[in-house]
């Protein structure tokens, strides 16, 4: 499921130095962000091949992104326990670091510091992983299009309960709403209702 990670110098990169991802992303008019719905298991995403793609934790199950991005302690825990991450970038929230592991543990030091970019979202209003990203996102020129990113109960690798859906997407609404950007939502059934629908084999085939 995931790839091995390649040596890197251990580092400590426990600040925001996204700069540089940043400088990367607007090197492209457009890009794909894969959100953790179920609606993601039906796409397409082999169209996904040749585009920059950012991915939001366990969606890389499904598809490997160009990045990946997470925000959960768990799923820090996750890909430790596996030994695997090495995609071509990863982005990760501080508040996904075991602050006691960090310190006591060497080999999750290592780790950790083995991350391509880290980013603190102490200052942001809410949690979820799509916000975090499109704070990085908001000076970003090109198109956005979204997957997966459903707002009804389910997930790729969880059950949800409706109250959770809710209690996000009012969330996830009120925070979306405020982004002047070029989003659309390749879901048609999904409840986040801000953005229009594009149908994304048409986006990819023109």
């Amino acid at each position: 499921m995931f790839r091995r990670p390649e040596n890197k110098d251990e580092t400590n990169y426990l600040k925001d130095n996204t700069s540089e991802l940043k400088f990367l992303i607007n090197k492209y008019d457009r890009l794909f962000i894969l959100g953790t719905g179920t609606s993601l298991m039906g796409a397409n995403l082999s169209l996904l091949n040749n585009e920059l793609t950012i991915g939001i934790s366990h969606s890389a199950s499904l598809f490997l992104p160009n990045i990946l991005a997470w925000v959960d302690e768990s799923f820090t825990q996750f890909l430790y326990e596996q030994g695997y991450h090495g995609f071509n970038h990863q982005l990760m929230s501080n508040r996904a670091i075991n602050k006691n592991m960090y310190k006591e543990d060497p080999e999750y030091r290592k780790f950790i510091n083995s991350l391509d970019y880290k980013f603190d979202p102490s200052k942001l209003k809410g949690s979820l992983t799509s916000v975090f990203i499109f704070e990085l996102l908001k000076d970003y020129v090109g198109e956005i299009y979204l997957l997966g990113f459903d707002f009804y109960p389910g997930h790729i690798y969880k059950e949800t309960s409706p109250g959770w859906v809710s209690k996000n997407l009012d969330k996830a609404r009120d925070q979306h709403e405020g982004y002047d950007m070029t989003i659309y939502n390749c879901n048609k059934n999904s409840n986040l209702k801000c953005y229009p629908f594009k149908i994304l084999e048409e986006v990819i085939n023109g």
